[in-house]
């Protein structure tokens, strides 16, 4: 009788039941605890997967903000600029932009003016759909009309703009938009004639943004820089001397075969060549190296410049004349700058003297 109440109670639970049954006894079935587990899962995938879409959209909302926020566009939608000019006249600073073409020969300069190189700067952005990309400017050109003042406005504004390298090159010329309107004047070119240029012209430093900041921001009261200078006719440009600014406006313009002297009064003269005059005709001598030295004594200011020659160049010429012949006309170059500009070489500050005139320089040139 057990056996059989067994056998039915085993026969009912083996018989079919629906699905709704089913749930019904696998709930019961389960501990409570495993139930809320399994719910809270289910829940929280939910609640990941809702924040996950969310996140997405806002990922791609904060990316289309972004390119409105920082400007960017695609390079279609650029203008590469290579070099940059600024100018002035009555007061009024004109930028110019040299772009980067297909072909070199089809010359595209777009200007802007305003009473500062921030409006001037707005001006040229407005007048065109597309950006201007400064990031691989290569030369800033400064016109002959640039005051110290608006010259100080433009390196602050050079060095405040992120897409402007401290590397790039600086120079002068009459007019800064003439020059860059010249076929072949774009700012890497330039750049090639201001590297080919400086071995051999007194141009060795100070065509670097960085450099000439690091000079003339140490000198406060001085503000004393020189740039290389390009002229500029319908013909073409040619590098032929430097543009001196200093504190108080006066600008000094040296052609080729003084700028060489100038920059070697200064101390910063590495080598290159020395053109003078000996026996009534022109003659030009090599310089591997050079070192000014400067002192004071007996109410003199002593200036030696010791020149290592390369042999061999001038067989015909006596190096005792040479040396005189360069003396001469260094000792000439720097009474000439002294008596009309003041000491704009800074002599007197690197002997330690004050109040000194041209009537007190002697210039020496020795071979060593």
């Amino acid at each position: 009788m057990k056996l059989k109440e067994k056998g039915q109670k085993t026969l009912k639970i083996k018989k079919k039941v629906d699905a709704k049954e089913a749930a019904r006894l696998s709930t019961n079935d389960i501990p409570r605890e495993l139930w809320l587990l399994s719910s809270a899962i289910r829940i929280s995938e939910a609640v990941i997967r809702v924040i996950f879409s969310g996140l997405v959209i806002l990922a791609v909302l904060f990316l289309v903000s972004c390119s409105s926020v920082y400007d960017y566009s695609e390079p279609e939608d650029r203008y590469i600029v290579s070099a940059m000019g600024f100018d002035s006249e009555n007061e009024v600073l004109t930028v110019s932009a040299r772009i980067v073409t297909e072909d070199e020969s089809q010359v595209t300069v777009f200007s802007g003016s305003g009473e500062s190189v921030e409006y001037a700067m707005s001006h040229i952005k407005g007048a065109d759909a597309k950006q201007l990309e400064l990031s691989h400017l290569a030369v800033i050109v400064v016109g002959s009309g640039v005051d110290a003042d608006e010259l100080s406005e433009i390196f602050d504004h050079c060095r405040s703009n992120a897409d402007i390298t401290v590397g790039v090159r600086i120079a002068s010329a009459h007019s800064a938009r003439e020059l860059l309107s010249l076929e072949g004047a774009d700012g890497y070119t330039l750049t090639g004639a201001l590297r080919d240029g400086q071995y051999g012209s007194g141009f060795s430093g100070g065509s670097r943004f960085y450099e000439v900041e690091e000079h003339r921001l140490s000198e406060p009261q001085r503000k004393i820089c020189h740039l290389p200078y390009f002229s500029a006719d319908g013909s073409g440009y040619f590098l032929d001397g430097l543009k001196i600014y200093d504190a108080n406006g006066a600008i000094v313009r040296l052609d080729r075969t003084e700028s060489a002297y100038y920059m070697m009064l200064r101390n910063e003269f590495d080598g290159g060549v020395l053109d003078f005059e000996y026996g009534g005709e022109d003659h030009s001598t090599f310089v591997i190296s050079c070192k000014t030295l400067c002192g004071y004594e007996d109410g003199r200011v002593n200036i030696t410049c010791e020149l290592d020659l390369k042999n061999g160049l001038l067989p015909d010429v006596n190096t005792e004349e040479i040396m005189k012949a360069c003396s001469d006309k260094a000792e000439s170059l720097c009474r000439e700058l002294f008596s009309r500009y003041g000491d704009v070489m800074s002599i007197e500050k690197r002997v330690g003297v004050s109040g000194g005139s041209s009537d007190s320089i002697f210039v020496e040139c020795r071979v060593v």
